[in-house]
């Protein structure tokens, strides 16, 4: 064995000791729906943790089977499945259970369904179900989301398009390949299009306290662009914040089109305008509940559409909007989908980012 398995063997040891203490310690609520997990590993990262958390919101009990490399996982996310859930149990065995998820075809039986990373191969058909982006997970935590999707069919907002994300020149951000995998313009080429073309019509804060003088105008923004190299906006307000935009302009994430800003624009009706409707399921459409483009050109001709549309129009795409996240992207919308199809379901495709992104069309 090599020094570095021997390491990591040591590092799974200590996290196994600590989210098995983190669960002894946990308070827990008995009764209710169960459902079991078998996840050998957690390549789901953050995703697996957000998944776990939405049965906790709809009332579940969380059974997960002990597995040490799983127990044992020191990625944050893994952690916060033992800290910040307090419904979840492990048990050593299998566990009958209302719904029974397994991440290998060797623990699959009649009763269970198959949960795997290749988000971007599998179809949507009746016996699977892509389980959708979600937020940032801290929305989810103390019901936050909630409080904010009231704000939801707010009118006459303050800012008519707005971008907030990070905007750093990484290899992610710039990634020419993108295009490649998957027929849309990365962040960075979209923004400074955007800049580019409606330069006389953006505002771009370089501070916080510059940024809320801005909303405090009497006048609507055109365009704000909000550049987390500079600042950003805090987390606890970001959902509120979102509710004064009539549109967000939804760049594709660091290595995929989704990114969890799109869910929480969302959720408030602030209305996406975006490149890949069709990393949705099922589609998102144009005109309908977002704004769909195709390259840089529309690009331009849509934002000039939505800079001169009137309330009507706007407010009747952002109910579609609000309607289409209740549907199928809140955290209730999710369960009762599998709930109610756990019979049928066979499969169900869980988002794991580079790994899913790595699986196209392998």
């Amino acid at each position: 064995m090599t020094c570095k398995k021997i390491k990591n063997f040591l590092i799974n040891c200590k996290y196994f000791y600590l989210n098995v203490i983190r669960y002894l310690k946990s308070s827990k609520k008995g009764g209710g729906k169960t459902v079991y997990f078998d996840i050998s590993e957690n390549f789901y990262k953050r995703y697996l943790h957000i998944f776990a958390y939405f049965f906790y919101l709809n009332n579940f009990q969380i059974f997960f089977r002990v597995r040490f490399r799983f127990i044992g996982d020191w990625y944050w996310a893994t952690q916060e499945i033992f800290k910040f859930n307090p419904n979840v149990r492990l048990c050593l065995f299998k566990k009958k259970a209302d719904i029974s998820i397994v991440d290998n075809v060797s623990k699959k039986d009649s009763n269970s369904i198959l949960i795997t990373p290749e988000y971007f191969n599998g179809s949507s058909r009746t016996e699977s179900y892509h389980i959708p982006m979600s937020m940032y997970h801290t929305n989810y935590y103390n019901n936050m989301y909630e409080d904010k999707a009231r704000l939801a069919l707010k009118g006459n907002r303050k800012i008519r398009v707005l971008f907030a994300g990070n905007l750093e020149n990484s290899e992610y951000y710039n990634d020419r390949d993108f295009y490649g995998k998957f027929k849309i313009t990365n962040r960075l080429d979209i923004i400074n299009f955007i800049c580019k073309k409606f330069k006389n019509r953006i505002m771009i804060p370089d501070s916080y306290i510059e940024y809320t003088k801005m909303l405090e105008m009497e006048d609507q923004i055109d365009i704000l662009l909000v550049d987390r190299r500079k600042f950003s906006i805090p987390p606890d307000l970001f959902l509120q914040q979102l509710s004064n935009m009539s549109f967000f302009i939804a760049a594709p994430g660091v290595v995929m089109p989704l990114c969890h800003n799109i869910i929480e624009a969302m959720c408030v009706g602030s209305i996406p305008i975006l490149e890949y409707s069709d990393s949705f399921m099922p589609h998102l459409e144009g005109r309908v509940n977002c704004i769909s483009f195709n390259g840089l050109p529309d690009l331009e001709k849509k934002i000039d559409d939505v800079l001169g549309m009137d309330e009507i129009t706007i407010s009747g795409i952002r109910e579609n909007t609000v309607k289409y996240y209740n549907d199928y992207l809140s955290p209730s919308s999710v369960i009762n989908h599998i709930e109610k199809n756990r019979y049928n379901l066979k499969k169900l495709f869980l988002n794991a980012e580079h790994l899913s992104v790595d699986l196209i069309d392998k």
